[in-house]
C-alpha cells in the first residue's frame, strides 16, 4: 500500500547550554509549559483552540557540548507553517514579556520528572522560580 499525503513539517531550534549547566533544567521545564502534552501552551493554542495544527512538540535536547531546543509542528489541511509559526511567535512572546505561573511550572516540573527517569535529580533543580524560565530570548 503506498500512501500519497503531502504534508508540511516545520521546524523552530535554538542551540542552547551543555548538559547539567545552569540554565539546562530550565530548558527542559520550558518544553514541557510550551509541548509537553496537551494542556501545554503551544499544543492547547495550536490543536485544541485555533485548530491550526495536526501535531506539535517541543523538546529540549541536552549534549555534552550544547543542547538544542526544539519546536516541531504539522498544520492541518489548508493552513500553512507561516501561520503556525506566526503562533508560536506570540506565544514565545507572552512567555517572554510574563514569567510562568508557580502551578504551571509544579506541573511542568511533575510532567518532567514522570517522563525523564534518565536524569535524576535534573528537575529538581530547576525548583528556583518560574522567573528562572526566561530562557527563550
Amino acid at each position: 500500500m503506498e500512501a500519497k499525503v503531502n504534508l508540511a513539517r516545520g521546524l523552530m531550534a535554538w542551540n542552547t547550554v551543555p548538559i547539567f549547566a545552569p540554565g539546562d533544567a530550565e530548558l527542559d521545564l520550558l518544553a514541557n509549559v510550551l509541548g509537553g502534552g496537551k494542556s501545554s501552551r503551544l499544543y492547547r493554542r495550536l490543536v485544541l483552540e485555533l485548530k491550526i495544527a495536526q501535531s506539535m512538540s517541543a523538546v529540549h535536547i541536552s549534549r555534552l557540548l550544547g543542547g538544542t531546543f526544539e519546536i516541531t509542528y504539522v498544520p492541518l489541511q489548508g493552513h500553512g507553517l507561516a501561520e503556525l509559526e506566526t503562533v508560536i511567535n506570540q506565544e514565545l512572546e507572552k512567555l517572554r514579556a510574563q514569567p510562568v505561573e508557580a502551578a504551571e511550572l509544579e506541573r511542568a516540573r511533575k510532567r518532567h520528572q514522570d517522563r525523564s527517569g534518565a536524569r535524576p535529580g535534573h528537575a529538581a533543580r530547576a525548583g528556583r522560580s518560574p522567573a528562572d524560565l526566561r530562557y527563550v530570548r
